[in-house]
C-alpha cells in the first residue's frame, strides 16, 4: 500500500465543518469599524466576520497583527491607531499583545473596542476532545450558568457552535465522533438553552454496536438518544423534517455523507450543517478497533461522488488494490477492541466533561 497516496486522498477529498458562526449580541449591532493587519490571517478572519456583520469603515494597519509583537511593532501600531481618530464601537483583529498595549495607552477604548484573536475560528470542540481547551473555558461556562439574564461582558469575539434541534451520529465505527457529539450536545445546551435530540445511525456491522454506543453516550451525559438503521431512509426523513440538523461525521466519510444529505434535501425540507471529525489516518489503518478495509471503502465512496478525472480514477484503483491487500478483519477481535476503546474513552472524558460544563453527578 502506498501510504502517501492514501494520505493524499484522505486530506484532499473531504468536506469541512460548517457549524460554527460568529457569536452575536446586542453590542455587535453597534459596531461601526474594523481594524485589521496586512497578514493573511487578518484577511481571512475579516472576510468571515463580514459575512455576519457589515461595518461602515475598515482600517488597514501595515503590520502583521496576528503574531506576538515586539516593542518596535507596538509603537508603530499605537501611532497608526492614534491617527485614525476612532469614534464609536468597533473590532480589532490582532494578537492579544497589541490589544493590551493599546488599552494601556488608551483605557477609554476598553469598552468600545473588542478583540478578535487569531484563533477566532479555531475548532474549539476539537480542543475540548483533545483535553486542551484551556483554563479560561470553565470560568466562561460558570459565568454563563450563573448569570440570570444570559449576558456576558464581552471583550473578545469568537465563533460558537450554531443552534441545532437534532444531532445525527455515526455508530461505533467512529468512536471519536460519538465523543465529539457529547461535547457538542453540552455546548448547544449551554449556549442556546436547547436539548438536542440525538440519533445514532446503526450499521449492523458490529453485533454489540448499540450496546457499546449506548453505554458510551450515557456515560458522557447525553440524556436521551435513539437508533436509526442506516437503510431506513423514511425514518431519517421523519427525524430531520423541518428541523435544524447537525450531521457529525468522520473525515474519511465526510464527502459521501455530504452528498447523501444533499440528496435528502431533494426529498425533505430541513436545515443542515456538518461537524467533521479529523482522525489520524495511520491509526485508522492499524488500530484493532477499525475495520481497515472499511476505512478505505469510506474513502472510495467519497471519490465516487466527485468528478471522475484521470487522477480520481487512479486513486480509486489504488484504494481498491489496497483493500485486497488488507484482507478480512476478525469481527470478534474488532468488537472486543471497540469495547475496550469505548471504556477508555468513558474514563478519559467523563470527568473532563463534568469539569467543563459543570454537569451534576
Amino acid at each position: 500500500m502506498k501510504k502517501d497516496t492514501v494520505q493524499k486522498v484522505y486530506e484532499e477529498y473531504r468536506y469541512f465543518s460548517d457549524c460554527f458562526d460568529l457569536r452575536s449580541d446586542s453590542r455587535l449591532d453597534k459596531m461601526i469599524y474594523l481594524i485589521k493587519g496586512i497578514d493573511e490571517t487578518s484577511k481571512r478572519i475579516a472576510s468571515k466576520i463580514r459575512e455576519s456583520h457589515a461595518f461602515y469603515s475598515t482600517y488597514h494597519i501595515g503590520l502583521n497583527l496576528c503574531e506576538p509583537p515586539d516593542e518596535r511593532q507596538l509603537k508603530k501600531f499605537i501611532s497608526s491607531v492614534d491617527v485614525l481618530g476612532l469614534h464609536g464601537q468597533g473590532m480589532l483583529i490582532a494578537d492579544e499583545g497589541f490589544y493590551k498595549a493599546l488599552i494601556e495607552k488608551h483605557p477609554e477604548l476598553e469598552n468600545k473596542l473588542s478583540l478578535v484573536c487569531p484563533d477566532y475560528d479555531a475548532d474549539y470542540i476539537k480542543l475540548m476532545v483533545g483535553l486542551n481547551i484551556g483554563k479560561q473555558y470553565p470560568l466562561r461556562v460558570r459565568a454563563l450558568k450563573n448569570t440570570t439574564d444570559q449576558t456576558e461582558r464581552i471583550n473578545k469575539y469568537y465563533t460558537n457552535i450554531m443552534p441545532f434541534d437534532v444531532l445525527i451520529l455515526p455508530s461505533v465505527e467512529s468512536l471519536a465522533s460519538l465523543v465529539s457529539a457529547a461535547y457538542i450536545y453540552q455546548e448547544i445546551k449551554l449556549r442556546h438553552n436547547l436539548q438536542a435530540k440525538v440519533f445514532v445511525m446503526s450499521s449492523g456491522k458490529i453485533g454489540t454496536e448499540k450496546e457499546i454506543a449506548a453505554r458510551l453516550l450515557s456515560k458522557l451525559y447525553i440524556e436521551d438518544f435513539s437508533f436509526i438503521d442506516q437503510s431506513d431512509k423514511q425514518g431519517l426523513q421523519k427525524v430531520v423534517e423541518n428541523q435544524r440538523v447537525l450531521f457529525i461525521t468522520p473525515q474519511r466519510s465526510s464527502l459521501q455523507k455530504y452528498h447523501e444529505v444533499e440528496e435528502l434535501h431533494t426529498q425533505t425540507r430541513f436545515f443542515s450543517n456538518f461537524y467533521v471529525v479529523e482522525e489520524n489516518l495511520s491509526e485508522l489503518l492499524h488500530a484493532p478497533e477499525y475495520n481497515h478495509a472499511d476505512v478505505l471503502q469510506d474513502m472510495l465512496d467519497g471519490l465516487s461522488s466527485v468528478f471522475q478525472s484521470p487522477e480520481v480514477l487512479s486513486f480509486k484503483r489504488h484504494l481498491k488494490k489496497s483493500q485486497k491487500e488488507l484482507g478480512e478483519k476478525d469481527k470478534s477481535e474488532q468488537e472486543k477492541a471497540i469495547d475496550e476503546k469505548a471504556k477508555d474513552l468513558m474514563e478519559k472524558h467523563q470527568v473532563y466533561l463534568r469539569h467543563l460544563f459543570k454537569v451534576p453527578n
